[in-house]
């Protein structure tokens, strides 16, 4: 049986789902995947189990939907960093803070260690969050660099590898920080330090010869 659509379900229907989600969304981050219960989150949604299952047929396809939620919030959340690839330097800056800030959120965090913890296990959960987080993220960074390279402003060359080179370098080492719970969180002029000089490095490797440094 597969996940029913929203879109399909009458306005009470559809909060109920929601509330499902929003409870479910807790529960993993409190217990992890594995220690999750169907039965904590029905409590915690104040729904019946029976009404949770109609929704969400088993565990895996609940914390899938949850996933999903949570992607495509982060996907929003880059829907308004001002790309232009005739101001290919200033795109890089703010898209840069914006995917150093989406790293570094604490529901990022959160969700990374629980699929981290279980990835093992149950590599479709590692498969899932990928295909809906990092790689939807890398798409945005990829589409932007071709655009740069087709306005000359960037170098001819794999759009796919310097996207991934890029979020390495305005990730730098804080994600993995923030990860293993080493230090204090990084302050804004840190953030902004590190991206300056992820940029800065990026952009001397890859803009077109000829292009003001």
């Amino acid at each position: 049986m597969a996940q029913v659509a929203s879109a399909t379900l009458r306005p009470r229907a559809r909060a109920k789902m929601e509330a499902c989600l929003r409870a479910a969304g807790r529960v993993f981050r409190e217990h992890g995947y594995a220690m999750a219960s169907m039965d904590d989150v029905a409590g915690r949604a104040q729904v019946s189990k029976a009404t949770l299952y109609a929704y969400f047929p088993s565990k895996l396809e609940l914390f899938s939907a949850v996933i999903r939620v949570e992607c495509d919030r982060q996907a929003e959340s880059l829907r308004d960093v001002r790309l232009d690839p005739e101001q290919p330097q200033e795109s890089l800056l703010n898209l840069g803070r914006a995917v150093l800030d989406l790293l570094l959120a604490e529901d990022t965090i959160t969700s990374y260690r629980m699929v981290m913890a279980e990835a093992a296990r149950a590599p479709e959960l590692g498969k899932l969050y990928y295909q809906n987080g990092a790689a939807r993220l890398h798409a945005v960074l990829e589409k932007f660099l071709k655009a740069a390279m087709k306005a000359g402003y960037l170098r001819r060359g794999d759009a796919h590898a310097a996207a991934a080179q890029f979020i390495g370098l305005v990730r730098a080492d804080l994600m993995l920080r923030a990860l293993v719970g080493f230090g204090r969180a990084a302050t804004e002029r840190e953030r902004l330090s590190v991206v300056r000089a992820g940029v800065d490095t990026f952009w001397r490797a890859w803009r077109r010869r000829g292009t003001s440094p």
